[in-house]
């Protein structure tokens, strides 16, 4: 078992991954970092599997590590925008106004309970002013175009990720012309507008769209052979698998690059040679096929492979 999780946390495929862990990003996610910091909104569509919320994630990382605020949501699990909004706030605070918003929810929570009878004419009394208080301090942002206005400034670099940005087509109008004049605005944070579904790209940045003439396109390059290569190869020899250049170069065609495919095809491949017990650990040609057969038969074969020029 523990070798099977070294397997896959040295060939990670699926979720979000580290800059660490990512192959052939360094020099975009400097540009990416850059950009954010002089509070540029980049508009960042690509098909899924092709590794885009781990590139953005990876920029957000090295702007919070430098003590920059950064924030991320995904917009598809908020059907209120006001509830993304106010998800982000809690993320850019610092940790004392956190705990003053928390504690003013508790406090809000308190005072809509019967509790408050309990406590008698005056604690309760009270207890509502103190709730009318915490409303006032805990409020959130009056909507995301508000909170993306405001959240820039030159003392202390922000950027935001909003990923799985196509909802923002689905938007009342008057919001999707406010999160447009907050982006083009003149304080507002480095925001990253990331989504796989590519038909939202038209919709949003045609005249009258949220995001028209409010964002710049960035497209994420092809990973080379050769990135791949020392990458896979220094997976292996994490693991103690012997593999030559020649079985690397058929992992890479048979994907064609994929980021999402290649990891799939050599963690596969790295975790049937660790399982067999009876045999080196030398990855040959048997052993990729057999990875390579359970890979075609998973339907996310024909629906990445597809995407490959």
């Amino acid at each position: 078992m523990d070798r099977l999780k070294k397997v896959y946390g040295v060939f990670p495929a699926g979720p979000p991954l580290t800059e660490a862990q990512q192959v052939g990003r360094e020099a975009e996610i400097t540009s990416m970092v850059e950009r954010l910091c002089v509070g540029e909104a980049l508009l960042l569509m690509e098909a899924r599997r092709t590794g885009k919320t781990s590139l953005a994630i990876g920029a957000l990382d090295r702007i919070k590590a430098a003590g920059g605020r950064v924030a991320a949501v995904t917009l598809t699990r908020f059907p209120d925008p006001a509830g993304a909004a106010l998800f982000l706030e809690r993320q850019l605070q610092s940790a004392p106004r956190r705990t003053l918003g928390s504690i003013a929810d508790l406090i809000r929570r308190l005072d809509q309970e019967p509790v408050g009878d309990l406590l008698g004419g005056q604690a309760a009394a009270e207890l509502g002013m103190t709730s009318d208080l915490a409303q006032a301090i805990g409020r959130p942002a009056r909507d995301l175009p508000g909170l993306l206005a405001t959240a820039g400034g030159e003392k202390q670099d922000t950027a935001v990720l909003l990923d799985e940005a196509h909802v923002i087509a689905t938007w009342p109008e008057p919001l999707r012309e406010g999160l447009n004049a907050a982006l083009r605005g003149a304080h507002c944070a480095g925001v990253v507008i990331a989504s796989s579904e590519m038909s939202a790209l038209q919709r949003l940045t045609q005249p009258g769209g949220a995001l028209h003439l409010a964002a710049s396109r960035v497209r994420m390059s092809a990973i080379a052979t050769t990135q791949w290569l020392g990458a896979l190869r220094d997976g292996f020899a994490e693991l103690d698998i012997e593999i030559s250049e020649t079985h690397l170069l058929r992992l890479i065609a048979e994907t064609g690059g994929q980021p999402y495919l290649t990891m799939r095809l050599a963690r596969d491949t790295a975790r049937i040679t660790v399982s067999d017990t009876q045999s080196p650990r030398k990855v040959d040609i048997g052993q990729i096929e057999t990875a390579l057969l359970g890979l075609r038969a998973d339907p996310v074969w024909e629906q990445l492979r597809g995407q490959q020029p």
